[in-house]
């Protein structure tokens, strides 16, 4: 409640145009009078009072009650960087005033309310929405023009964003070491059977013409065995790939589907584009500092020898320089015996095995391994320790380099940490003294006066809502648009539209929602049944008969 008096406001209840109409406020105007007036007194520097006006026409609020006033649920710079933060993690504005309750200590502690966060988010919504694939190109571009060897390419229909690719420096020195073996999100295929089709990088599309060739070149249409065999090709046709490099391949598309989850823990549907690589960094950077923790302990692991692999082997034949040797594999849980042929070479230490374990996945196995322990070779020879199994196949370079071209808002940032720190650091130390901590708090009160009453501080310049969200978001709000938000794409085989689309078709979408029905004329129209033109003017010629 506040003193004064309410003003009064002119209401046209015939006009038609759109009015802006102030927010309603938690405030209620109740003409209250109470006031203190101060007179100087002649010849000082003192004051004293001269009129004093105490009664109130309403109930004091409290401490307490102070806490839900407008003032005091005014989100700082600090919350509205926490929220946005917060969204990196797939964690909306609802969460992020829970997890802010609970390290204020409680609920009583955080003025904003959850209202107050979810309007913050909807508010940086509402001004990225329609600049959203514009930013989204501008910052990719950006990116390229600044970091080394960072490619972006990017597709456009008409004026929608189709399609883009991006790739990093590191992501591109991983590609060079693994290409070969990267797992796609298409192992498996629909043909016009409606039948599942190996894919194994031969296209489907020429299999089946080359099965159809062969079927029509010796007449085996009628032949059931033939129609039997293609159906379970998925079973015969990996045979005629034991010799190929299979290392990463999969049967299915666990690896791929396991990788979309682990993206999903950070990124939902119906996230703006810069909201989705926000959240795409986030989640690359925890991958890679998996794997960094992963290579530390590697290098400080020690390699243990676990004994024999239960084979056995027999001495053949001598030919050419090669060794032939006979291995069974022996079963733990049964008698049943595996048979494997070996060759070696001396002194080359070149081996083979029929098991084509080294060929499928660049490893040597257990049969070679015996083989060359038999002759004393303990070490594993050169030619069989591909680059992808060294510790050290990635640079350090890429793996602790970080390229930055933003090195103001970098040593910002890293300064507002080291404050942090110390802050948190001082607290640790004299959490438990209470005299200390009410000297620590009258200091920082006074620190706080000091810089509140600095004119040169952001906080006291005007900054608009866009400047605001630019800076909260490290982005520059582009003044023209060429390139729109994409349309709304269908999740693959759930038969429903995605909720994936940005909030600029959302908002767009509902802006064009049809408006009430008028009571007085009984059409879709954005006037009411005061302003309905039909009853006007209805009533005006009442009038003039």
């Amino acid at each position: 409640m506040s003193g004064g008096k309410d003003k009064p406001k002119p209401c046209d209840t015939l006009a038609t145009s759109y009015v802006k109409r102030k927010p309603n406020s938690n405030e209620i105007i109740t003409g209250c009078t109470p006031k203190i007036i101060f007179k100087n007194v002649y010849g000082t520097t003192d004051y004293k009072v001269k009129k004093f006006f105490e009664m109130h026409n309403h109930p004091l609020e409290s401490i307490e009650e102070r806490s839900y006033t407008k003032k005091a649920r005014k989100m700082s710079y600090s919350e509205k960087e926490f929220v946005v933060r917060a969204s990196k993690t797939k964690i909306g504005p609802i969460m992020a005033h829970k997890i802010r309750a609970v390290l204020k200590g409680g609920y009583e502690y955080v003025g904003a309310k959850v209202t107050d966060y979810k309007n913050s988010r909807r508010g940086v919504n509402r001004i990225l929405c329609y600049n959203d694939a514009q930013i989204m190109i501008n910052k990719m571009n950006d990116h390229r023009d600044h970091y080394p060897n960072y490619s972006f390419e990017f597709l456009r229909d008409g004026d929608l964003l189709a399609a883009m690719f991006w790739a990093d420096e590191r992501e591109k020195a991983f590609y060079a070491e693994f290409g070969e073996v990267i797992s796609f999100d298409a192992t498996f295929r629909t043909n016009k059977f409606n039948k599942l089709v190996w894919n194994m990088h031969i296209k489907p599309d020429e299999f089946e013409k080359k099965w159809d060739l062969i079927i029509n070149e010796f007449n085996l249409e009628d032949k059931r065995w033939f129609s039997d065999m293609f159906e379970l090709r998925d079973k015969w046709i990996p045979a005629y790939f034991s010799d190929t490099r299979m290392s990463g391949w999969m049967k299915t598309t666990s690896r791929s589907e396991s990788m979309n989850s682990f993206f999903n823990t950070y990124s939902q549907s119906g996230n703006l584009l810069l909201h989705f690589m926000m959240n795409y960094d986030t989640t690359i950077q925890k991958q890679r500092n998996t794997q960094q923790e992963l290579d530390h302990q590697t290098k400080k692991a020690k390699e243990i020898y676990k004994g024999s692999w239960y084979c056995q082997y027999e001495h053949l034949a001598t030919k050419n320089e090669w060794e032939l040797y006979k291995v069974e594999q022996l079963n733990k849980n049964s008698d049943l015996k595996t048979k494997f042929e070996v060759e070696i070479k001396l002194p080359t230490n070149n081996v083979k095995c029929t098991c084509e374990h080294f060929n499928r996945f660049g490893t040597l196995c257990r049969h070679a391994f015996n083989i060359l322990m038999k002759h004393g070779i303990k070490e594993i020879p050169k030619q069989y320790i591909e680059n992808r199994w060294r510790k050290d196949v990635i640079s350090r370079h890429y793996n602790f380099g970080r390229h930055v071209y933003n090195t103001r808002d970098i040593e910002i940032n890293r300064s507002v940490n080291q404050a942090y720190y110390n802050f948190e650091a001082c607290l640790e130390y004299i959490r438990k003294n209470k005299e200390k901590m009410d000297l620590l708090v009258k200091k920082t009160e006074s620190m706080l006066k000091e810089y509140e009453n600095d004119p040169t501080n952001e906080l006291q310049k005007n900054r608009t809502d866009v400047e605001d969200v630019g800076k909260l978001m490290g982005i520059t709000i582009p003044k023209y648009i060429n390139i729109n938000v994409p349309n709304v794409q269908s999740n693959k085989g759930c038969g429903k539209k995605s909720r994936i689309q940005s909030a600029a078709k959302i908002m767009y979408k509902n802006s064009n929602k049809k408006t009430r029905r008028c009571s007085g004329c009984g059409e879709r129209a954005p006037h009411n049944l005061q302003t309905c033109p039909i009853k006007l003017a209805a009533e005006q010629s009442s009038k003039a008969t």
